[in-house]
């Protein structure tokens, strides 16, 4: 299920879900925004080559 098949199958028949506790839900979300928070402070302009844009 972890091809492009499997995936538009979910999307198609809103399958695919995920159950937890609450109290794995509060566990694995801090991993997730401990990502979502460096990703946010590495935003950089990129030009096509990779070499960083100076603003």
């Amino acid at each position: 299920m972890n091809g492009l098949q499997g995936i538009e199958q979910c999307l198609i028949n809103n399958s695919g879900e995920v159950l937890m506790t609450p109290e794995l839900a509060v566990a694995a979300r801090k991993p997730l925004q401990r990502m979502l928070d460096f990703a946010e402070t590495q935003k950089q302009r990129v030009a096509t080559s990779g070499d960083i844009v100076k603003p």
